[in-house]
């Protein structure tokens, strides 16, 4: 069906754009250019001593251009629905390191052996990115800044350094006694200079005592090793968060359109950035203390590594909520105390070392829990990440990271309070309704060789850890997904069938009897009346992924005088996943990224399964 009249207005009956419309109307493109590498320089003083230098550099520019034809209707590339937009950018990064050490490695007698280590290290970031809106297009198609009734020019400049001075300090004792003593201090140009110098030690001690007493070594142990350290890192503050600065004025909606209304009459307007600087912020320290072992059996075909720890984080650099009437919505502070108690296992060996055949195989174990001990005085909780409802916070005496949202109302025993009509009923303000921190991982690798062929495999396994899902609430809510369907729509007298009930009580504390319908179960005023329907245990196994290789034969390869390798492989990615909880989505997606707030996910992409195949050849 045609989706555009002969002037290439839309054709659609819909408040969005209809998708050809926006494949021929909707543009975007960039282009990077990019030049990276690294210099290393040593020079050995004599048998014993060593210097090293290392200088490495990536700079890179990215221009990009984004299109809304006039009529678009959604927000497109520059947020102007209707009237068509074009939004120029242009990003400039450099980013210099240099890594200086000085080592001396020196036998001190028979019995002890000093390893020792100064340096300096500096990073420097730059980052300038320029911008122009265009708003209102005057002649369609014409993609060219002139081609707009009003611009929106802005610009960012970002310069971060770091400075490092490290001493790094061994002493060995006929190789089964070992001292680690190390300190770092960083001069962050982030913080004030009363607070950018930060330093944080470090003390590790080692024992192998199968090397101490060689008796202990057997059939059965090989070789053992017990481990404890002690260290402390520090961290300054993000760019610019020790002053409040100035920003051109706008309004917007939260979710992304703006609301053009400045320059008025040609005056422009500014004011204060929405989260206040802190003169006085102090780096961000944690300490960490460690216990572990490492022990080989059966002459190194059974390894395990084992560590428990305790990881206490103070002076949290966190913005802080405030009430609207200071003028700002949070300010940026330390804001208080973590800590998080863990075991990680290391369990590796070779099950089957045969002439032809191997089996090699690794089992990784990770627990944690972090809990919040303290905040800024008075502030008992923190929003890290989300809306007003649902979002993640830190509250003081819980794990780190809850999902707090709107819940269904309950009686004193927990159970849920039933309306008249058979649907739930929510209750007042917010709650902890989800926790997004699994109980533990584990990844479980296996390398199978057998003459020229190879198969491995890496299976990961998350158990526990909710998610907020709107996606999968969106496709129940609209009846897309197959759970919708178990049961028929109608009863055979024409009847509406209504097969669900909801467990609970209703208000006078009976036990529910009242059945729904699917429309009713599913939908807003039903399960998803209240955030915490969307809620779902987003537990999983995952086939992460799997190569098939194998190498061909040297007796083929000695007809040619120049390869001396030749491998072909098969491999998937993403192969498959198995979430009883979770279905028709990844579990691991994340609406906010890489960050500290985890267990939101609002309208993700499908997540694409991979498989290809490789020929690599060594010359």
């Amino acid at each position: 069906m045609p989706y555009q009249d002969e002037l290439g207005n839309q054709l659609w009956f819909a408040g969005e754009d209809h998708p050809y419309w926006a494949i021929e109307n909707v543009r975007y493109e960039d282009e990077t250019n990019r030049i990276y590498g690294n210099l290393n320089l040593a020079y050995d003083f004599n048998d014993w001593l060593r210097a090293d230098l290392r200088i490495g550099g990536d700079v890179f520019t990215t221009n990009s251009q984004g299109f809304d034809e006039k009529g678009i209707r959604s927000n497109g590339n520059a947020s102007t629905a209707g009237a068509g937009g074009l939004r120029e950018r242009e990003l400039f990064s450099r980013d210099i390191n240099s890594y200086l050490t000085v080592t001396g490695d020196r036998q001190m007698g028979e019995d002890f052996r000093l390893t020792a280590t100064i340096g300096n290290e500096v990073i420097a970031n730059y980052d300038r990115r320029l911008e122009a809106v265009g708003l209102g297009i005057v002649v369609p198609g014409f993609e060219n800044l002139k081609n707009f009734l009003t611009y929106n020019p802005s610009g960012e400049l970002v310069k971060r350094r770091l400075m490092g001075f490290f001493g790094d300090f061994v002493v060995d004792y006929k190789n089964y006694l070992t001292l680690n003593v190390k300190g770092r201090n960083d001069f962050s140009s982030t913080l004030t200079k009363e607070n950018r110098s930060i330093f944080y030690p470090a003390v590790a001690v080692s024992f192998v005592p199968t090397q101490a007493f060689p008796s202990l070594a057997g059939d059965v142990l090989t070789s053992a090793k017990i481990r404890a350290n002690i260290g402390q890192v520090g961290k300054g503050a993000g760019v610019y968060n020790t002053l409040t600065y100035w920003e051109q004025a706008d309004a917007a909606d939260g979710f992304g359109s703006t609301i053009v209304n400045f320059p008025f009459n040609g005056l422009a307007g500014y004011t204060y950035d929405n989260v206040a600087g802190k003169f006085d912020l102090k780096p961000e320290f944690t300490r960490e203390i460690e216990v572990g072992t490492e022990l080989s059996f059966f002459g190194d075909r059974l390894y395990l590594d084992a560590s428990v720890y305790r990881r206490d984080t103070r002076n949290l650099i966190f913005p802080v909520l405030m009430p609207g009437s200071s003028g700002f919505t949070s300010a940026i502070t330390n804001a208080g105390k973590l800590s998080t108690k863990g075991l990680e296992v290391l369990l590796s060996g070779s099950p089957v070392a045969g002439q032809n055949f191997k089996w090699e195989s690794t089992l990784n174990f990770t627990t944690f829990r972090t809990m919040v001990e303290e905040l800024s005085p008075g502030v008992e909780r923190l929003t890290i990440g989300g809306f007003t409802s649902p979002n993640t916070q830190a509250v003081v005496g819980q794990q780190y990271g809850l999902i707090y949202s709107t819940d269904y109302r309950r009686d004193d025993q927990g159970r849920m309070i039933i309306g008249r009509n058979g649907l739930p009923l929510t209750a007042p303000g917010v709650s902890a309704t989800g926790n997004p921190n699994p109980k533990f991982t584990m990844g479980f690798t296996n390398n199978f060789s057998y003459k020229a062929f190879n198969l491995s495999f890496l299976v990961d396994w998350k158990h526990k850890g909710d998610i907020l899902s709107r996606t999968v609430g969106d496709l129940r809510i609209q009846g897309v997904s197959a759970e919708t369907a178990e049961y028929p729509r109608f009863n055979e007298d024409g009847t509406a069938n209504k097969p669900y009930l909801f467990e609970g009580v209703l208000e006078d504390g009976r036990t529910n009897d009242i059945y729904v319908t699917a429309q009713d179960y599913w939908g807003l005023r039903g399960k998803y009346v209240a955030w915490a329907g969307y809620v779902r245990d987003a537990s999983f196994v995952k086939l992460r992924e799997a190569t098939l290789s194998y190498n061909l034969p040297q007796e083929l390869l000695a007809r040619t005088s120049f390869i001396k390798a030749l491998q072909l492989s098969v491999y998937g990615r993403n192969l498959i996943t198995y979430a009883p909880n979770y279905p028709d989505l990844d579990p691991e997606q994340n609406l906010q990224g890489i960050s500290n707030s985890r267990g939101l996910e609002f309208g993700i992409q499908p997540v694409a399964r991979t498989i290809g195949a490789s020929l690599r050849a060594t010359f």
